[in-house]
């Protein structure tokens, strides 16, 4: 990445950087020409997220994209879907953008295993964040979520509200 213009913080001693590493979850890299960022993940959240959530087989469930020709390593879509929802309630779903991935990703992968989504969840904390993440595609953007999914989704009552309240929030005006 050095090589195409990609650089870390600037002026952080090698110490600093090691604590960075030790206590984030991603590093970003911007270009000297300010075109573009890259953002190195080695986890979805932060540790003080605490998320009962482990990526240990993300990477053998993963497939290939090609980008360019190139084959690259690319999330299955149970486990990129986990992701995305994490990603928007980390930001509490503030980009109407978020929503869209979800919807996108709900539209080109109809079959679904919603059975290993949901495998993935250990904890309460971690469904309600996925149904939340339903709730918020399917209410900002018509997202084609199966219908007994979305009827499990809308029966946990707290991710319903926060859908609604995200949803009152992307569309407020403000002037």
């Amino acid at each position: 990445l050095a090589d195409l213009g990609y650089a870390g913080l600037p002026d952080l001693s090698p110490s600093a950087e090691a604590g960075i590493l030790d206590r984030e979850y991603h590093y970003a890299l911007d270009r000297s020409d300010g075109r573009a960022m890259v953002e190195i993940h080695w986890n979805v959240a932060a540790r003080h997220f605490l998320l009962p959530l482990s990526i240990e087989g993300w990477w053998d469930r993963a497939g290939t994209a090609q980008i360019h020709s190139r084959p690259v390593p690319n999330l299955s879509a149970e486990d990129l879907l986990v992701a995305l929802c994490v990603h928007g309630c980390k930001h509490m779903w503030q980009s109407l953008s978020w929503s869209i991935d979800v919807a996108t990703l709900l539209e080109r992968h109809p079959d679904l295993d919603w059975d290993s989504v949901f495998s993935q969840c250990g904890a309460e904390d971690l469904r309600r964040i996925i149904y939340l993440g339903l709730n918020v595609a399917c209410s900002v953007v018509d997202a084609r979520v199966p219908p007994e999914i979305l009827k499990r989704s809308r029966q946990d009552s707290a991710a319903a509200a926060l859908a609604r309240q995200v949803k009152a929030e992307l569309f407020q005006h403000k002037g």
